[in-house]
């Protein structure tokens, strides 16, 4: 076998066992905690990913895109102490937005606990990434890989360790700050971070530089946290925790399937459209593979999201607890959610081709400008969580449509009638579905 379709097969199977991991631990979080707690630790998870897309990721991203070369010169280390600082600041911010949320429907001590949880798991998230990316960036990319999977098992191990002695929300957070940090320490000294120190003579990366990479990226993360998972601060306000809570799980279920069919689509056809945008092509050329890769990979997302509605219900009630059979009924509108999610990204990665943000802010605008009307609506009238959800799921589809013909204009891309005949009808079977069983 080719070394390099070697390492991606291996690579693969890791991060398909990683997600799966991240699947199978709803059996222990359902038997383990109850849909009042899961519906706190959702908040935590919420807030945690507003400050993981809008406050680190563009910085992280940067970061990632220079490793090698900081590493080379020897000033990773003093761009990382930076960058510890950021992450801490960040947290902190996290920490009182979280405080402010779950303080509407649980104690100030719950709250208060629950909002240093938010922070410590935003800053341990963010240095395990940042950490792995590292070892990824230096050639270790099985490694990489394997400390993934190490961090979502450490991590599960003691979560459900830490809620034998006390099923709570913030145990859970407890297991999962616990499992990244033991990853963090174990990267410092296996790759010999810590020394790995600035010299006199070589000049920090520019403030500017890196403003205005991140600005228009926190922009488009802003919009994208706020269509994905934003928007279930609102329902925590209005809903009744339990209510909450299993909705949330089967979101949540929803989502993980989605970023399972995510990964094998993205680490099978990615690398290579990837490598060919590095041949220095025209960009005609360019957007020719642009299409190929797009034709592959809707294909099959869609063929993947179908195998996942036809088993999913079956599959739920053999992982899920006795509490949460309830949430059986919301997976129907995650998955039309997702799959929505799953084609408005694939079509928005265009934006390799020229490296502009900025395109990307113009496919999100139209959809946070909906998305808002719908939970002005929600919150200001009687209308149901039925509904409100059915309304998230046509929301979806307007952000799907709206992606497909940005990228139609800015990177020339066309789907076949066929193509656009599956996903008008699996986009219309799922709205069926959503529409009956939420």
């Amino acid at each position: 076998m080719n070394t390099n379709l070697k390492l991606v097969f291996i690579t693969l199977i890791i991060r398909v066992a990683t997600s799966g991991i991240s699947l199978f631990s709803f059996i222990f979080i359902t038997h383990k905690i109850s849909p009042e707690q899961y519906g706190q630790y959702a908040v935590v998870m919420v807030i945690q990913l507003f400050g993981g897309l809008i406050l680190i990721n563009p910085i992280g991203q940067y970061i990632n895109r220079h490793i090698f070369d900081w590493y080379r010169k020897n000033i990773l280390g003093k761009v990382y102490k930076k960058y510890l600082s950021y992450t801490i600041i960040s947290g902190l911010i996290c920490l009182i937005i979280s405080f402010f949320i779950l303080n509407i429907k649980v104690s100030s001590t719950d709250a208060i606990q629950l909002s240093i949880a938010t922070g410590l798991v935003l800053i341990s998230i963010t240095w395990n990434t940042t950490l792995i990316s590292t070892v990824n960036a230096l050639k270790n990319k099985i490694e990489a890989s394997l400390l993934q999977l190490i961090t979502i098992l450490i991590s599960l191990i003691a979560s459900v360790s830490f809620s034998m002695i006390n099923p709570t929300a913030l145990n859970w957070c407890l297991g999962l700050i616990f499992g990244n940090v033991i990853i963090i320490v174990y990267i410092y000294i296996r790759h010999n971070l810590a020394t790995n120190i600035e010299v006199p003579y070589e000049p920090m990366p520019s403030k500017k530089s890196i403003i205005r990479y991140a600005i228009p990226l926190s922009i488009t993360t802003l919009m994208i946290w706020l269509q994905i998972s934003g928007f279930k601060l609102f329902l925590f306000e209005k809903e009744n925790i339990y209510n909450f809570g299993q909705l949330m799980l089967g979101l949540a279920i929803a989502n993980q399937i989605g970023n399972i069919i995510e990964n094998i689509g993205t680490q099978i056809y990615f690398p290579n459209f990837i490598s060919m945008l590095k041949q220095d092509s025209t960009d005609r050329i360019n957007f020719k593979y642009f299409n190929k890769m797009v034709s592959d990979v809707l294909i099959f997302y869609t063929l993947m999201i179908m195998a996942s509605i036809f088993l999913s219900e079956i599959f739920l009630k053999i992982i899920i607890g006795e509490y949460y059979n309830e949430s059986i009924k919301y997976i129907y509108a995650g998955f039309a959610i997702e799959y929505s999610r799953m084609l408005a990204s694939l079509f928005s990665l265009g934006f390799q081709i020229n490296k502009d943000p900025e395109n990307l802010i113009k496919t999100e605008i139209l959809g946070v400008i909906i998305l808002l009307m719908i939970i002005l609506t929600y919150l200001h009238s009687d209308i149901t969580l039925k509904i409100f959800l059915n309304l998230l799921v046509i929301h979806s589809l307007i952000r799907q449509i709206t992606s497909y013909r940005i990228s139609k204009i800015k990177w020339m891309l066309e789907l076949s009638s066929s193509n656009k005949n599956i996903i008008f009808l699996v986009n219309l079977l799922l709205l069926i579905l959503a529409i009956n069983f939420s």
